[in-house]
C-alpha cells in the first residue's frame, strides 16, 4: 500500500527524481567549434530561492554572450557586464603607447598646439586599462568573465541545474548551478584570507551565522576561514560542492579541486578533519560541539593549489544528513522500507514511496534536505530480492538462494566475507554482478565464483561500467560465465581492501544474462549552422551480452531538423551520425530529445539517449560528465543556399577489396570541378579514390582494403567538403590558392560484402 510521509519525513524528502546514468567516450568531431563559448565556472555557483544576486562567470570567446539559458525557466537573468584580463604583451603595448603619448604631450608644451582632446582623451582610455592587469599570468580559459544577475523565484525547482551562455556564434558548454533553500554567503573577494593554520588572532578570518550556505574559491596558497558560534551538544553537519560544481578541471592535478574542511576552536585546537567523503572527493564534516562558544571552519586544496576556477559550496548547519541507507534498493514499484544512517535524521527507519515506471538498468532518485545535500540513490529491479543473513562467512555456513535473486547485503566488519550457495546445472548461463559504489557505498567488492569442490570458477575484482564516468575508482564487481557442470556454487563477496562498517552496503544480482543497453550522445550542446550537416558522436555500453543494433532517432526536435547515420551497428560501441538543419531554417535555442532502440529476443526495448560532455581527468582517458539536458542552436547565414546532397543507395555495400561509388550534387555545377572530398576519422582499411565530375554531379569511389576489413563490417562515413580555387593572375591581379569549407556531408552508412 502507498505511505503518506510524515511531516519530518517530507522535510528529509524535499528532492526525489529519477535518471539515467551517462556513458563516457570520445571521438575528436565532438571538439567544440573554436568561436563558440566556453565557461569555465560560475562564481557563486548558485544561490536561494526568492533571492537576486550577482553572478560572474569566467571562460573564454564571452564578449558577445546576449543570454543565459538556464535548464529551469524558472531562473531569470541579464547580462550586466563583461571584462578581459590583459595579456603580458598588450599590457607592455599599452605601457609603450602611454610612454608616447607622454613624450607627445611634453613636447606639446615647448610647440603647441601638438597636443589635442582627442590625445587626451587616448591617454586617459590607455591609462584606466593599466587597472586591468593581472598580477599572475592568468589561463586563456579563465581570461574574461561576464556578471549576470539572476533572479530566483521562490518557486524554482531545488536542486542542480545547469546554466549555458548565448553568443552569436552559438551556445556554451554547460556548466552546474545549484539552487537549494539555505541563507546564502557569499565570501568578499577583498577579504582573501592567510594561508596559515587557525589561531586566536584571526584577523582575516570572516562571520557568519548557521546555518548558511557559504560560496567561496580558493586562489593559489589560500585558505577560507569561517568563524560561527555554536552551543555545546550542538552536532553540526559541513557539506561541500567542489567537485560537484566542476567535475573536471583543465590543467590541474588531480583534475579536480581537492577541497579539505578542519574545524578548530577558539584557542586554535583542531577537533575534526576531512579531505573526503566515503570515496568521492567532496568532504563532509560532522562534529559534535564540546561547549558553548566561537569556532574556526578552515578551507583549503589538499596539495596548495588555487585559481579562480577553485569554486566552492559549503553547506553548513545542525541539519539532517543521510551518509547511507539500507537496502540501496528494491522491487520496482513497491514500497520498500529502509534503515537510514547519518547524523542528526528525524527518523531511524521510513519507506520509500513508489517511484513511477522506469526501465530494469535504472537507479534511481536522488534525495536530501537541500541541493548541496544530493547524495543517496536508491536502485529498483525485477528481480525477485532477499536480504543477506549472518552468520554466513564461510561455505559450510553459507546462505541459500534461488536464482534469479538480488541480495542486498553489507559488509558489516573488517574481513567480513559473505557466503552464497545456489545450485545449477551444466551449460547455464550465469551474470553476478555488485552494485555499490554506483549507488555511492564506500564497498571496493571482488566476486569469488567456485564450485563444490572450492575450485575456482571465476575472480573479479574491479569491472568498468564506462556508463558512470565521474567515478574514477571503477570498484565494483561483475562475473558472466557458463558453468561447467551441475551441481552446487558458491559465490563470495569481500572488501577487497579488508575494510567495513554500516555505510557498506551492495546489491548481489545473480541470475541468467539480461541483455540490455545504454546510450548516450556528445556534445551536449549542439551548435549547427542552417544549411550544414554537424557530426555528434553516440555511444553504447552493451549490458550482459547484448550484441544487437540499435535506432537511434529524434523524438522532440524543432520541425525541419534531421538525423543521418542514427544506428549504432552490431557489436559496435559507438558510432558517428549528423543532424541537419535546412538553408531556411530560422534562429532557434531548443532542446532535444532522442531514443534508442533495439530488439532484444521477443521484445522491442526503447530507452532514452542521455547527453554527456567530454572532459579529461589529469592521467586519466576521458570521462563524459553527465548533463541534465541535450540542447541545439541553430544560428543562420550559411554559405550555400543549398548543401552538397548525396545521391547513394543506403547503406552502401563496399566490396571488399574493391570499392563502391555514391554520387553528390554539387552546390552550383561551376563549383563541381573544384570539390574536394575528405573521410574524417575513417575505420581502417577505408579510403576515398579519385572522383569523376560532370554536369553539376560528382562520383565519388570509397574503397576497402580487404586484408584490413572483413565482409559484414559496418559503420558510417564521414565526409567532409571544401572547394579548392587554383591561384590565379587574372587581369594581372594574382589571387592566391583558396580552400573554402562546405562542411560536411550527411553521414553514410556503409557495409563490406563478399566480393
Amino acid at each position: 500500500m502507498n505511505h503518506t510521509p510524515s511531516k519530518p519525513i517530507v522535510q528529509l524528502l524535499l528532492l526525489f527524481g529519477c535518471f539515467l546514468l551517462p556513458i563516457p567516450g570520445t571521438f575528436a568531431q565532438n571538439a567544440r567549434p573554436g568561436n563558440t563559448p566556453e565557461i569555465a565556472y560560475v562564481y557563486p555557483a548558485g544561490g536561494r530561492r526568492g533571492t537576486t544576486f550577482t553572478v560572474t562567470i569566467g571562460g573564454r570567446r564571452l564578449e558577445k554572450v546576449s543570454a543565459a539559458f538556464f535548464s529551469s525557466t524558472a531562473v531569470q537573468a541579464e547580462v550586466t557586464g563583461y571584462h578581459r584580463f590583459l595579456t603580458q604583451k598588450e599590457f607592455t603595448d599599452i605601457q609603450e603607447n602611454i610612454r608616447l603619448l607622454k613624450e607627445k604631450k611634453t613636447a606639446a608644451k615647448k610647440r603647441p598646439p601638438g597636443w589635442t582632446d582627442l590625445d587626451e582623451t587616448e591617454l586617459a582610455a590607455l591609462q584606466a586599462r593599466l587597472v586591468d592587469r593581472p598580477n599572475r599570468q592568468v589561463p586563456l580559459t579563465l581570461a574574461e568573465t561576464i556578471t549576470l544577475e539572476v533572479r530566483l523565484p521562490a518557486d524554482t525547482p531545488a536542486g542542480m541545474h545547469e546554466l549555458r551562455l548565448k553568443t552569436p556564434a552559438g551556445l556554451s558548454n554547460p556548466c552546474f548551478f545549484q539552487v537549494g533553500n539555505l541563507p546564502e554567503f557569499t565570501e568578499p573577494r577583498a577579504e582573501r584570507t592567510r594561508a596559515d593554520i587557525p589561531s586566536s588572532d584571526n584577523t582575516n578570518t570572516l562571520n557568519v551565522d548557521l546555518p548558511v550556505l557559504v560560496n567561496g574559491r580558493i586562489m593559489p596558497a589560500e585558505t577560507d576561514r569561517f568563524r560561527f558560534t555554536a552551543r555545546r551538544g550542538q552536532r553540526l553537519v559541513f557539506a561541500v560542492s567542489a567537485r560537484a560544481l566542476i567535475p573536471y578541471l583543465a590543467d590541474a592535478v588531480p583534475g579536480w579541486f581537492q577541497a579539505t574542511l578542519g574545524l578548530y576552536d577558539s584557542a586554535g585546537t583542531e577537533l575534526a578533519y576531512v579531505d573526503d567523503f566515503h570515496f568521492e572527493p567532496d568532504p563532509v564534516l560532522s562534529c559534535e560541539i564540546p561547549a558553548d562558544g566561537d569556532y574556526t571552519l578552515v578551507i583549503k586544496d589538499a596539495i596548495h593549489r588555487g585559481r579562480e576556477d577553485f569554486v566552492y559550496r559549503i553547506a553548513a548547519g545542525e541539519f539532517p544528513f543521510v551518509t547511507g541507507i539500507f537496502p540501496l534498493g528494491g522491487p520496482q514499484g513497491v514500497g520498500t522500507p529502509v534503515v537510514l544512517s547519518g547524523w542528526n535524521l528525524p527518523v531511524a527507519t521510513l519507506e520509500l514511496p513508489r517511484a513511477g515506471p522506469q526501465t530494469e538498468n535504472s537507479w534511481a532518485a536522488m534525495w536530501g534536505i537541500d541541493a548541496a545535500l544530493e547524495r543517496v540513490l536508491f536502485a529498483q529491479s525485477t528481480d525477485p530480492e532477499t536480504t543477506e543473513r549472518e552468520p554466513n562467512d564461510t561455505p559450510t555456513g553459507s546462505q541459500t538462494v534461488t536464482l534469479p535473486v538480488t541480495i542486498n547485503g553489507k559488509i558489516q566488519r573488517a574481513g567480513d566475507p559473505d557466503v552464497f550457495r545456489f545450485e545449477a546445472r551444466a551449460g547455464d548461463r550465469i551474470v553476478a554482478e555488485v552494485i555499490a559504489r554506483r549507488l555511492h557505498s564506500p564497498l571496493d567488492s571482488s566476486l569469488l565464483l567456485e564450485d563444490a569442490k572450492g575450485q575456482k570458477i571465476s575472480l573479479n575484482d574491479d569491472h568498468a561500467d564506462k556508463s558512470a564516468g565521474l567515478i574514477t575508482h571503477q570498484a565494483d564487481s561483475f562475473i558472466q560465465v557458463t558453468l561447467p557442470t551441475d551441481g552446487v556454487y558458491f559465490l563470495t563477496v569481500q572488501d577487497t581492501q579488508q575494510r567495513g562498517g554500516e555505510d557498506f552496503s551492495y546489491r548481489l544480482r545473480i541470475g541468467p544474462p539480461k541483455p540490455d543497453f545504454t546510450v548516450m550522445l556528445t556534445p551536449s550542446t549542439i551548435n549547427l549552422r542552417a544549411g550544414t550537416n554537424l557530426p555528434v558522436t553516440a555511444h553504447i555500453v552493451r549490458r550482459d551480452g547484448f550484441e544487437g543494433a540499435v535506432d537511434l532517432a529524434l523524438t522532440h526536435a524543432p520541425p525541419g531538423l534531421t538525423l543521418a547515420g542514427g544506428r549504432l551497428f552490431p557489436g559496435q560501441t559507438r558510432t558517428v551520425l549528423t543532424l541537419t538543419a535546412p538553408a531556411n531554417m530560422k534562429p532557434l535555442t531548443a532542446p532535444l530529445t532522442f531514443t534508442a532502440s533495439a530488439q532484444i529476443a521477443d521484445r522491442k526495448v526503447t530507452r532514452p539517449v542521455a547527453p554527456a560532455d567530454e572532459r579529461m581527468q589529469a592521467f586519466l582517458p576521458r570521462h563524459l560528465v553527465p548533463a541534465k539536458t541535450l540542447m541545439v542552436d541553430v544560428t543562420a547565414g550559411a554559405r550555400w543556399k543549398n548543401s552538397p546532397a548525396v545521391i547513394a543507395d543506403i547503406p552502401l555495400r563496399i566490396p571488399a577489396g574493391g570499392s563502391a561509388p555514391f554520387r553528390v550534387r554539387a552546390t552550383s555545377p561551376k563549383d563541381a570541378a573544384n570539390m574536394h572530398f575528405e573521410l574524417i576519422d575513417p575505420p581502417d582499411g577505408i579510403a576515398l579514390s579519385s572522383s569523376v565530375k560532370e554536369a553539376g554531379e560528382i562520383e565519388v569511389r570509397v574503397t576497402c582494403d580487404a586484408a584490413k576489413q572483413k565482409p559484414g563490417f559496418q559503420d558510417n562515413l564521414i565526409i567532409t567538403v571544401a572547394i579548392e580555387r587554383p591561384a590565379s593572375a587574372d587581369s594581372g591581379k594574382p589571387r592566391p590558392a583558396a580552400k573554402t569549407s562546405l562542411g560536411n556531408l550527411p553521414a553514410i552508412p556503409f557495409e563490406i560484402v563478399s566480393p
